[in-house]
Formats: structure tokens, C-alpha cells, sequence
């Protein structure tokens, strides 16, 4: 009789010990925080844009330049926006003039500090009306 508590005891300690994650102590080493590999980025809000106005929305790790240029779907320059802000911020563009399509972008931005200039791909937005 005595051997079936030690048997459900002993596997209760064996599931316990396999299923519930271990004691982290405090002088465990801590992982090493990387920078954003993603920065700087620039995306349009919304898409696709509706209305009178789109942003683009600039993140990057500092004080920066932005210059962005949109194309019509036959890559002819529409735009030429240029913009200085820092870390987090958005370029408003007016689509009054601008017809029903779609549309590519590349930004070009450099910081402020480093004099570091990043060309990011060519992306594509579209407008509807």
C-alpha cells in the first residue's frame, strides 16, 4: 500500500519537473538589447487614401531629412516632398490635384548626427476617389 503514494508522488515530481519552466536567477546575464533594424522607414497612411490628404509617416532614430519622390504608374515624377523633423513624425500631402491610381514612392533620408544618407525601396500606394 505504501508504494502507490510514492508512485503518484514520483510522477507527479517528474511532470513538474519537465513542465514548468526553471528558477531564473539574478545573475543570470541579460540579453543584449539590438537596435531596430528597421529604421528609418517611411509608410503612407492610408492605404489606399481616400480623400483629401495622405501621410506619410516618417520613423527614424533621430533628427533626419526626408526627401520623397512619387511616381505615376508610368514612373513619371508627380512629387517632390522634403521634410526635417525628428524621430517620429508625418508629411501631409494633398491629393486634390492628384487623379485616381496608383502610385510609387522612395524616400531618402539622412541623419542629421551621422550625415548618414539610406535610400529605401520603391514602394506603391493607390488613391481612389
Amino acid at each position: 500500500m505504501k508504494s502507490k503514494p510514492r508512485l503518484i508522488l514520483s510522477t507527479f515530481a517528474l511532470i513538474c519537473l519537465f513542465t514548468f519552466p526553471q528558477t531564473v536567477y539574478a545573475d543570470t546575464p541579460k540579453p543584449t538589447i539590438v537596435a531596430d533594424k528597421s529604421l528609418p522607414n517611411v509608410t503612407v497612411i492610408p492605404n489606399p487614401a481616400r480623400g483629401k490628404k495622405l501621410n506619410f509617416r516618417v520613423m527614424a532614430a533621430g533628427p533626419c531629412k526626408v526627401r520623397i519622390r512619387v511616381n505615376n504608374r508610368f514612373f513619371d515624377v508627380v512629387a517632390t516632398i522634403e521634410k526635417e523633423g525628428s524621430a517620429l513624425f508625418d508629411i501631409l500631402w494633398s491629393l486634390k490635384t492628384v487623379p485616381e491610381g496608383i502610385y510609387y514612392y522612395q524616400a531618402q533620408i539622412e541623419d542629421k548626427a551621422t550625415g548618414q544618407i539610406t535610400k529605401l525601396p520603391l514602394q506603391k500606394f493607390v488613391v481612389l476617389k
